[in-house]
């Protein structure tokens, strides 16, 4: 599924009554740095084990952690791998807000056409995909009302926000809270958020101005544009209300702003890598 110098991803069948698929993940100590880390801080992988089930202990959702094997050489560990469940019926964030919350829908009689919140990029460098252009929307929007659209994503919005606040007010911190770090479950009107790459996340800190303020904007340029300024300002308020730091709203809304403005947007969608200019 993914692979990289310091870590490799597979999927593999699992012939269960309850579990058909399993993923593994593989961290391996590829430098001196990383050894040493493993001498004295354990393992990755173990970091990985207890944030993963750490993380379910405090009510939030994580692919269930089956296993944690280490391959140790003289009592080091060198090579960790975590055994997991994966996660099923649901869509990476990045992809359910393309999937959902797109107004327009695709067709091969018609023009293509600039997408009133997700106006196109300037300019023609190489690699740059439209949004408007290369995701499919869902087709069971053309039998939703406006108003049931309108309600479905202040939804959307309202329950996100609560859950990472409520992440925060535990004190537990996602190094890469990213969009497609985070996948989304619809059920009955409501959504369900598990979290990926749980061994980034950190517990017991206090979760600072700094580290919200990093946390949002991270969300922030991961988010396709089709969210317009509104949906994200009232992201902002309903994580803050939930938090109860109202009164620090100046504050945080200005650095994410000056941390955004000089990047691009960058998330995933079925195509791949997608990179939008504000």
């Amino acid at each position: 599924m993914k692979r990289d110098s310091k870590t490799a991803l597979t999927r593999h069948a699992f012939k269960d009554k309850t579990i058909q698929n399993v993923v593994v993940k593989q961290y391996k100590a590829v430098c001196l740095g990383r050894l040493l880390k493993n001498i004295f801080c354990g393992s990755a992988g173990r970091k990985a084990w207890i944030a993963g089930n750490g993380l379910r202990v405090y009510g939030f959702n994580t692919p269930l952690p089956l296993a944690l094997f280490e391959k140790k050489i003289s009592g080091i560990p060198v090579d960790s791998f975590v055994i997991m469940e994966e996660v099923k019926d649901s869509l990476e964030m990045d992809r359910y807000i393309l999937k959902n919350f797109n107004n327009r829908l695709e067709t091969n009689q018609c023009k293509e056409e600039n997408h009133p919140t997700s106006p196109p990029l300037e300019g023609g460098d190489e690699g740059v995909v439209k949004s408007v252009d290369r995701t499919s929307p869902d087709t069971t929007q053309l039998h939703h009302s406006p108003r049931e659209k309108i309600k479905k994503k202040r939804g959307f919005i309202n329950s996100f926000a609560k859950t990472l606040g409520k992440m925060h007010n535990h004190n537990i911190f996602h190094h890469d809270l990213k969009t497609c770090n985070i996948m989304v479950k619809e059920k009955d009107k409501t959504f369900d958020f598990t979290f990926l790459d749980f061994d980034k996340v950190s517990f017991k800190k206090e979760i600072t101005v700094r580290k919200r303020v990093k946390n949002l904007t991270q969300i922030n340029l991961s988010t396709p544009r089709l969210f317009t300024l509104a949906d994200r300002f009232k992201f902002l308020k309903e994580y803050l209300k939930q938090c109860n730091i109202m009164d620090e709203k100046k504050d945080i809304l200005r650095e994410v702003i000056n941390l955004s403005k000089t990047e691009k947007i960058l998330y995933v969608s079925l195509q791949g890598d997608v990179t939008e200019d504000w």
